[in-house]
C-alpha cells in the first residue's frame, strides 16, 4: 500500500500528471515515454507498484518509436524491482506450473514466430502474482485499502484514457441499422476492451466512496463513457456491475415489506425509463443494436446478432480440431490474426486454446479458482469477485487475451 504521507506520493502524481500530458498530445512520446521510465525506476517500490497498474489502460498506445511499448519494460522493471528490493515472494505450485508451462510455450513462440509477446505474458504473470500475494498477506484494513488504491488508479488511467482518445481521434465509426454512422469511443484500448476496462473503474465509487453527490457524479460520468462504446458487450457486463452491487448490498436479514415494496417500484420505473432511452442522443444507437440483435435472433441468425462472431467460432474451431493430439495439448505457441480466416477470433479462450491447448487453458481457470478462493476469506471477496467476472465474461466477445491490461488485471 502507497505510504500515508504526502511527501511519498510525489512520484506517483509525476507519473499520472506526465500521461495526462501524454493524453493531450503536445508532447512527442518517446520523450513522455522516457521520463516515465525514469521516474519508474527511482520511485518507491510501493508507489511503483500502483504506477504498475496505472500503466495497464496505456499498454497498446504507450509504444517508443522504434516499436518497444512501455508496458514490457516498466513490466520487467517491476519485476527486478521486487525480485531484488522487497520480500521475494514465494509462489505456490501451481503458480509455478502455470509460470513454467507458458515460459516454455512462450520460448516456442519466439523461436517460431520470432516475437517476445509469449515471454511478456510470463512477465505479466509472475507481476500480477506480487501484486496478488500482497493483497492476501496485508491485513484486512490494509487489503482493503490496497484494493481501494488499485482501483483508484485504474479509475484516473480511464478517465485519462478518454481523454487521449478524443485528443488523438481515435474514435471510430460504425453502421448501425435505422440510424446511419455513429461513432464508437475507442479511448486507448478498443471500443469493447475499453469499455470493459470501464465497468471495472464503476467500481471505485460504487464500493470506495461516501454516498454523497460527489459519488453518483463520479459514477455518472464514467457510465456515460462506457455506453459511448456502443459495445452491446459493455451493456451487458454494465448491466451487471449495477445488478451485482444492488444484490451484495441487500441484507436479507433486514429485508421488509416496505423494503419488497421500494423495490418493485424501482423496477417498474426502470421498464418505464427503458422504453424512452432510444429518445436520449447517446443511448440511441445502443437501442438499436440490442433492437436489431433481439431481430436477428428471432428469425435464427445467430451470426449476425453476435455480428459475425458466431462464424469466427466455429473457424477457429475447425483450426483447433485439425491440430495434432500434442497441439491440442500444449497448443500450436501461435498468437494473432489468421490469414486463413481473415480476421482475429474475438474470443480470447478460442485464443488461449490454440495458443496454449487444452492444458493452458485448464491451467488457467484453475489458478483463478484458487485465487478466489483465497479471496473469499478476506473483505475484498464481493469486489473481486466481480472484478473477475468483468474480465472473464468480457473475454468472451474479444481477443484480449496476450493484452496486459486484460492478462495482467486478471491473474491479480
Amino acid at each position: 500500500m502507497v505510504e500515508k504521507t504526502k511527501k511519498t506520493y510525489g512520484f506517483l502524481y509525476g507519473f499520472v500528471i506526465l500521461f495526462f500530458v501524454f493524453a493531450l498530445r503536445i508532447v512527442p512520446d518517446d520523450i513522455i515515454l522516457l521520463f516515465a521510465i525514469g521516474i519508474f525506476c527511482i520511485a518507491p517500490i510501493n508507489q511503483t507498484l500502483m504506477m504498475y497498474i496505472f500503466s495497464f489502460v496505456w499498454c497498446l498506445e504507450a509504444v517508443f518509436s522504434f516499436g518497444i511499448t512501455l508496458s514490457l519494460i516498466i513490466s520487467v522493471l517491476f519485476v527486478v524491482k521486487y525480485t531484488f528490493f522487497c520480500k521475494k515472494v514465494s509462489l505456490n505450485a501451481y503458480e509455478i506450473f502455470f509460470l513454467l508451462l507458458f515460459l516454455v510455450i512462450g520460448m516456442s513462440n519466439f523461436l517460431l514466430y520470432g516475437t517476445l509477446t509469449g515471454v511478456s505474458i510470463c512477465v505479466y504473470f509472475y507481476a500480477s502474482c506480487i501484486i496478488f500475494h500482497k493483497l492476501i498477506s496485508s491485513t484486512s484494513e490494509e487489503g482493503e485499502a490496497f484494493l481501494k488504491t488499485i482501483l483508484l488508479m485504474i479509475l484516473i488511467g480511464f478517465i485519462e484514457g478518454t481523454i487521449y482518445g478524443y485528443c488523438e481521434g481515435t474514435s471510430i465509426l460504425r453502421w448501425i441499422p435505422g440510424f446511419g454512422y455513429v461513432k464508437q469511443l475507442y479511448g486507448t484500448l478498443g471500443t469493447s476492451r475499453f469499455s470493459l476496462y470501464g465497468c471495472i473503474a464503476l467500481l471505485y465509487p460504487l464500493y470506495f466512496m461516501k454516498k454523497n453527490i460527489s459519488k453518483w457524479v463520479v459514477f455518472a460520468i464514467i457510465s456515460i463513457i462506457v455506453l459511448l462504446s456502443v459495445s452491446l458487450t459493455a451493456v451487458v457486463l454494465y448491466i451487471g456491475v449495477i445488478g451485482y452491487y444492488i444484490l451484495s448490498n441487500i441484507n436479507l436479514k433486514r429485508v421488509t415489506l416496505k423494503g419488497v415494496i421500494t423495490v418493485f417500484c424501482a423496477i417498474c420505473v426502470i421498464i418505464i425509463i427503458a422504453s424512452q432511452l432510444s429518445n436520449i442522443s447517446f443511448m440511441e444507437p445502443i437501442m438499436l443494436r440490442v433492437d436489431s440483435m433481439v431481430n436477428s435472433i428471432k428469425y435464427g441468425d445467430l451470426n449476425d446478432a453476435t455480428t459475425g462472431r458466431t462464424e469466427l467460432t466455429n473457424a477457429y474451431v475447425a483450426m483447433f480440431k485439425d491440430g495434432n493430439l500434442i497441439q491440442k495439448v500444449f497448443g500450436k505457441a501461435w498468437l494473432g490474426y489468421d490469414e486463413l480466416v481473415g480476421k482475429y477470433s474475438h474470443n480470447s479462450y478460442l485464443d488461449i486454446l490454440i495458443y496454449s491447448g487444452v492444458l493452458g487453458l485448464f491451467a488457467m481457470f484453475y489458478v483463478q479458482l484458487k485465487r478466489l478462493k483465497k479471496y473469499y476469506k478476506t473483505n475484498n471477496f464481493k469486489v473481486m469477485l466481480i472484478i473477475k467476472l468483468i474480465l472473464i465474461i468480457g473475454a468472451t466477445t474479444v481477443s484480449t487475451f496476450s493484452a496486459q491490461y486484460w492478462f495482467g488485471l486478471l491473474f491479480i
